[in-house]
């Protein structure tokens, strides 16, 4: 396995667990399975935040509606609004595969997963196809703009390392200071920086680069509709969208 190290600001998840601050790194694993354990039940409701998708790492609105009985009831895109998106025509089921991460299987066969903060208010997010991003239960319409300080400040959370296949195979606590355009922090991995190239005010997301005792990469965190939770991706080299999961690592931090 390919060692790597990743940035973050707050939020997300991964086939089966997700979000990290800096960097990845092989062997080990903690135990709990997350911040917390929570029922498939704690899910219900709709999900609304931004995500990339696609080897391009196109950018959009998305909304997920959850039942109690963990199933995915209709997923949207696109929209002004949590309800007006374009269906994509999927539905899907859900399960609890330690503590607050959880496996999905939409309709179409693609597989992935949440992990999701200790308040059951946020989440983020992973698919086999390299999707991720940030949702926040109960959401209904984006802010009016995302600022470049809204990713300042202090930010603690979770990390999740993962082999080619999607599996866990290490994972922890994990923690930033983002100041200006510059991050401190770290994670199961060491000390690491980060850089904060670019933002984007629509769908709030920010673009950029990081190094530790590994190496460097590009990262890039998406926050959610409150702004007070951070998903995000960091994997080696040059590439716009974690393609490669076992040279990534993934995160969900909360605003402190």
């Amino acid at each position: 396995m390919n060692t790597r190290t990743k940035f973050q600001a707050g939020l997300y998840l991964i086939a089966v667990v997700f979000l990290s601050a800096c960097g990845g790194g092989g062997g080990g694993g903690a135990a709990g399975g997350g911040p917390t354990a929570l029922p498939v039940s704690s899910l219900q409701g709709t999900w609304y935040g931004s995500y990339q998708y696609g080897t391009s790492a196109t950018v959009a609105r998305l909304a997920v509606d959850i039942n109690a009985s963990g199933q995915i009831t209709a997923v949207r895109r696109g929209g002004s609004n949590s309800t007006n998106g374009t269906s994509l025509n999927l539905t899907g089921t859900i399960q609890n595969v330690g503590g607050s991460k959880f496996r999905f299987v939409l309709s179409d066969t693609t597989t992935g997963g949440f992990l999701v903060d200790a308040a059951g208010a946020h989440a983020g997010f992973l698919d086999e196809d390299g999707s991720i991003g940030a949702l926040q239960k109960g959401a209904t319409v984006p802010p009016l703009a995302y600022a470049p300080n809204d990713i300042a400040g202090a930010w603690s959370g979770y990390t999740v390392a993962l082999n080619s296949s999607m599996n866990v195979v290490t994972e922890g606590g994990s923690s930033a200071t983002v100041a200006g355009t510059s991050a401190t922090g770290s994670d199961f991995n060491g000390t690491f920086t980060a850089s904060i190239l670019f933002y984007n005010s629509t769908y709030g997301y920010y673009l950029g680069t990081w190094t530790n005792a590994t190496g460097t990469g590009n990262l890039r965190v998406f926050l959610s509709i409150d702004k007070s939770f951070a998903a995000e991706w960091a994997c080696q080299g040059s590439v716009i969208y974690p393609n490669n999961f076992d040279t990534c690592t993934f995160a969900i931090w909360n605003k402190q």
